[in-house]
């Protein structure tokens, strides 16, 4: 059986306000969490090329946890640090969309 991972996809409205770089360093303190493999946080890039289409319906930022297992998700949730992270985006917070799914874990190079 393979081996599978979870991802846990979060995107962001922020306001103009908000302070990314403090929202980034809580974000990279989410991998201290049992469970979490790694963390990524970081803002919608419109430009990779000319007529780059913007399809970010007003989202500016988002998250993307890979954990080791559904059980992780879990205990992510109710964990102080995500308590912790939600706090400090709360001011912040327009609107907010999550999805989870599973894959298979890569294989080493």
């Amino acid at each position: 059986m393979e081996e599978m991972e979870l991802h846990h996809i979060v995107l962001f409205k922020f306001t103009n306000e908000a302070p990314t770089d403090a929202i980034r360093a809580g974000a990279k303190k989410l991998e201290s969490i049992p469970g979490v493999k790694r963390v990524e946080f970081g803002h919608n890039t419109k430009s990779f090329y000319d007529e780059y289409p913007d399809r970010s319906q007003g989202f500016t930022h988002m998250l993307v946890s890979v954990m080791e297992s559904t059980e992780a998700l879990r205990e992510y949730g109710p964990h102080p640090l995500h308590q912790e992270f939600k706090q400090l985006i709360l001011p912040y917070k327009k609107d907010i969309l999550a999805m989870d799914f599973t894959a298979p874990v890569p294989a080493s190079l």
